[in-house]
């Protein structure tokens, strides 16, 4: 076996484990990602994670959630007993913070949650200036972003041009949903009931792909070399099905026992590729048997008779001696039907399945139906 095989089928394989694994554990089934709101702050994640940290939020778990994260914040001394959390909590004309978390005693908490969307002008300083406005004793402003930028956060500049004072400076913190809320969140994964821990893994999972950490760059490392991407181009390419599809064609062809030929949009990749079968011997009116792939990536494959001037009375002989429902006729299409599920793959349910011989057969068998039907309808008549 050669290197070149031999690295295409360790590529081969690579990816099969691959995909067996996302198979096994559904990993692309994600519910924020299948309604489209996986991007949205508010309505998703400042709602998300303010139900999380609410003590009475819908998860019924108490302030499990709110205590690791204000050890995630560095907040002590927090009267869990007394927490409240707001979402969007208005703040007259300084605007409106995202999250707001206080215990009426000793802390009050704003949260600025930013997706993609960057801050406005002061806006961190016109938060810090509500929270400095508090009765409570502390404060803390948290900058919450998909990735943490750590340079400016080392001089401070971003405190300083969002109009927050020196002195307060120490009451913030910016952390990341690439770092610190994945990690918060993971420490709860598999502790919950099971419908929050679901969700919180297809939250993270949400996360991880918004701040490219997915998974799935498990499966691009698979091709991280020349080679490898050299190979991952030759295995994509429609070339080999074409060439399998050809010879799969033929096979079934030759089998029929008629004069066959391919469809003139075979070899240029259009629609309605295949084979057909002139069943009339150039004599009017013209009828083909067809055996056809509906789409280019040949998939939904059907068969059928095809006649643009037969008459109805023929159409009629051809239905009863069919003798079977499930054969439809529409326009020129005298009778046909879908020989497969619509999405399934044709090379391997006629090629590599275990019952792939069984399907050949069937197929073959359909064909000879129609051929049948039509020299049946098409006998000399007895003088």
């Amino acid at each position: 076996m050669s290197d070149k095989i031999e690295n295409i089928e360790n590529l081969l394989k690579k990816i099969e484990a691959k995909n067996q694994h996302k198979q096994q554990i559904a990993e692309d089934f994600n519910i924020f990602e299948i309604l489209g709101v996986a991007h949205l702050e508010v309505s998703t994640h400042s709602a998300f994670i303010a139900n999380l940290l609410n003590p009475k939020g819908s998860h019924s778990q108490g302030a499990r959630f709110l205590e690791k994260f204000l050890e995630l914040i560095d907040v002590k001394v927090f009267n869990l007993s007394s927490a409240q959390v707001e979402v969007e909590k208005h703040i007259g004309d300084l605007g409106r913070i995202d999250i707001f978390i206080t215990d009426n005693t000793n802390w009050a908490i704003a949260i600025e949650n930013k997706i993609y969307a960057g801050l406005g002008e002061k806006q961190l300083g016109r938060y810090m200036e509500f929270l400095k406005g508090s009765k409570m004793p502390n404060k803390k402003l948290v900058y919450l972003t998909l990735q943490k930028s750590n340079k400016k956060d080392e001089d401070n500049n971003l405190y300083r041009i969002q109009g927050v004072k020196e002195e307060d400076f120490g009451k913030c913190k910016h952390i990341s949903y690439n770092e610190k809320i994945v990690n918060w969140l993971k420490q709860f994964d598999s502790s919950n009931p099971q419908k929050i821990s679901t969700t919180i893994l297809q939250y993270i999972q949400t996360i991880e792909r918004l701040t490219n950490m997915s998974n799935d760059k498990e499966f691009y490392e698979i091709i991280n070399s020349k080679e490898a991407y050299e190979a991952y181009k030759k295995i994509i390419s429609l070339d080999y099905r074409k060439y399998k599809i050809e010879t799969l064609l033929t096979e079934i062809a030759n089998k029929i026992g008629l004069d066959w030929k391919f469809t003139k949009n075979f070899y240029n990749g259009g629609r309605e590729s295949g084979i057909e079968v002139d069943l009339s011997k150039n004599e009017n009116p013209i009828a083909k048997l067809c055996l056809i792939f509906e789409e280019t990536n040949y998939k939904k494959l059907y068969i059928g008779i095809y006649s643009e001037k037969l008459d109805e009375n023929l159409k009629e002989k051809l239905k009863k001696s069919l003798n079977n429902a499930e054969w439809k006729s529409v326009n020129s299409w005298v009778a046909w039907k879908y020989w497969n599920e619509i999405n399934s793959d044709v090379i391997e349910d006629l090629c590599f399945n275990s019952n792939a011989e069984e399907n050949k057969k069937n197929l073959i068998e359909k064909l000879n139906d129609l051929k049948t039907a039509w020299m049946e309808i098409n006998k000399p008549s007895e003088s």
